[in-house]
């Protein structure tokens, strides 16, 4: 087995559910880590409404790729992630850091893209901070995207994850050991 398709086992696939995981079993704030588990699911499964959920109405997400820096609201994320379920990309990430306070979590690692309708992965370094609403909602983020260190690899025989499976795992109304 290739690195790239280890990607599509549970273990790497989940790894910053179990990382979130290990941080709500600790002494760290609940509810951000709720809230980012869920957006998280969210932008995995392509799942809009879930993403939706745990967005501020005056959500900003203000991107930093290595030249003038981008701002999208909450709706249009929102739009984007619906537009990618529909096309069946899987879009999920690896944390190295998890840094979490009441009101702001801030992590860095890989971001990680899979196209259903090209088999390819597309995969570069990630750093975010994200501020949160007393109520718990993503008040904004600031990304960091390194998309010049972006490598994409073509796995045209790699079978494509389980989409009902990974929504199954994501569940967290039951207890599914992420």
């Amino acid at each position: 087995m290739t690195d790239d398709a280890a990607l599509f086992h549970d273990d790497q696939m989940l790894q910053a559910f179990r990382m979130i995981a290990e941080r709500l079993a600790g002494d760290a704030p609940a509810a951000p880590l709720h809230t980012l588990r869920e957006r998280l699911a969210g932008e995995l499964l392509g799942d809009d409404q879930r993403v939706a959920a745990t967005l501020d109405p005056a959500f900003t997400l203000v991107t930093h790729t290595g030249g003038p820096s981008s701002t999208t609201s909450g709706p249009d994320m929102v739009d984007g992630i619906k537009r990618q379920g529909e096309i069946g990309v899987m879009l999920w990430v690896s944390l190295d850091d998890l840094v979490v306070d009441a009101d702001v979590v801030a992590g860095d690692g890989l971001l990680h893209t899979f196209r259903t309708d090209t088999s390819s992965l597309t995969t570069f370094p990630l750093a975010f901070f994200i501020r949160f609403t007393v109520d718990g909602l993503m008040a904004s983020e600031a990304a960091f995207m390194d998309v010049a260190a972006a490598v994409t690899t073509s796995l045209p025989n790699v079978a494509t994850p389980s989409f009902e499976r990974l929504r199954s795992l994501l569940d967290f109304s039951v207890d599914n050991d992420n």
